[in-house]
């Protein structure tokens, strides 16, 4: 019997019924004509004269508990240009901001230690309209607020928006409406920021890359300096893996990961290892892979834990399915891992290999993670050439990724 699906609200296929028949319970969710319209709704604007001038950052909302790297960068661009000079102002178009001292975690993270006291924080009027000036510029993060960005710089007449792509966002879904339209986004008038140079060159090879356009890498979360004797282990070498089994997070091919684990533990590549699962639904039951191992689920991680984390393993397995490289294979490298990661189009092994001999690039196929996992059990024990390959060519900082000059850029792309 085939497996069953259905579209949930954000618009990826979720299953409805097993291959065994087995029924899933249903997931609630808004008619998806309307959630996909009131995603990409124009905000109302009050326009005043004697409003001040302010770059307009568009968020889907402010909220500690959805923190993650690209997430991050967002708010460290915000607080860049805050105290570069510009007058921000983060707009969040999904929900309303977290109350401020829930806000108060975020404050840990690279560059962010004051940014509530630089920035505004607004949230799309339930009524009335925006408070904005002719002379407003804006800047969209995800492929809806790019429509809204789009809208609001049409309605002013103001120059193109300014788009931090992170990802090529419509091909993290299934084929349709919401594709269609996250793919339209990148078609509209905009100056470009792009968070990686293959995934600007990913673009270019679709002849989607305009002039001028900015160049950033995220900044990882340090795990800091890594030497030989960091990575002797005093007890069993372990195994972590990125592990998201959630529709919306299938770029991450957790099955495809889960089966080359399988397969790699059962021809003996992992014999007394221990194996780590960070980003399973919180309360996962630990998974069997075989052999008596089991897949243990870790805990969301505040930045401090995330760092030991890190450097308590010593093979990593990270796969994202799109051209960008992902942070956490590099943050994982970083920490001293050989790390299987896999390719997608221009994100080839060799150019993975450029940002750190620890990172193995392999095809997302069982057969190619399987090997890519034993070759990596086999380097566990080549403690100087994992050392070597934690000095990843990656930015370390946000005062790394926006420093004077790509500042400088970016300020005449709102400009």
């Amino acid at each position: 019997m085939p497996a069953e699906y259905a579209y949930g609200s954000d618009g990826n296929l979720l299953p409805t019924r097993l291959g065994d028949g087995t029924p899933v319970p249903p997931v609630p969710s808004l008619p998806l004509v309307e959630h996909l319209q009131r995603k990409i709704a124009p905000l109302a604007l009050e326009v005043g004269e004697r409003e001040p001038e302010r770059v307009n950052l568009l968020l889907p909302e402010l909220d500690p508990r959805h923190a993650f790297g690209g997430y991050i960068t967002k708010l460290q661009l915000a607080a860049a240009l805050a105290a570069s000079g510009r007058r921000v102002r983060l707009v969040t178009v999904d929900s309303p901001a977290r109350p401020p001292h829930e806000l108060a975690s975020l404050r840990a993270y690279d560059g962010l230690r004051d940014v509530f006291d630089q920035v505004e924080v607004a949230h799309r009027p339930e009524a009335g309209g925006l408070p904005v000036s002719p002379r407003d510029r804006w800047i969209a993060t995800t492929w809806w607020t790019a429509h809204v960005a789009h809208r609001a710089t049409a309605d002013l007449g103001a120059p193109p928006f300014v788009y931090l792509i992170q990802e090529h966002e419509s091909l993290t879904f299934p084929m349709g409406s919401f594709a269609a339209v996250a793919e339209q986004s990148y078609r509209l008038p905009h100056r470009a920021v792009f968070s990686s140079a293959t995934l600007r060159d990913h673009f270019a090879e679709r002849g989607a890359v305009d002039d001028p356009h900015v160049v950033i890498e995220n900044p990882i979360v340090d795990p800091g300096a890594v030497a030989r004797d960091d990575l002797v282990r005093v007890g069993p070498p372990a195994v972590l893996v990125y592990a998201r089994p959630a529709a919306t997070e299938a770029r991450n091919l957790f099955e495809l990961a889960l089966l080359g684990l399988q397969a790699a533990v059962a021809e003996g590549a992992f014999a007394g290892y221990r194996f780590s699962g960070v980003g399973l639904p919180e309360g996962h039951a630990p998974i069997p892979l075989g052999a008596d191992a089991r897949l243990t689920p870790v805990p969301r991680q505040a930045a401090g834990e995330y760092r030991r984390l890190l450097r308590g393993h010593d093979v990593g397995l990270a796969l994202m399915h799109t051209p960008h490289p992902s942070l956490v294979p590099i943050e994982m490298a970083a920490a001293g891992m050989t790390v299987v990661t896999s390719t997608f189009g221009v994100k080839s092994a060799e150019r993975l290999r450029g940002i750190s001999p620890n990172l193995l690039g392999v095809e997302p196929t069982v057969e190619s993670v399987r090997d890519g996992l034993r070759a990596a059990a086999a380097r566990t024990a080549d403690l100087d050439a994992r050392a070597a390959g934690a000095h990843v060519r990656w930015s370390r900082s946000a005062a790394t990724t926006f420093d004077a000059g790509t500042l400088a850029a970016i300020d005449e792309l709102l400009s």
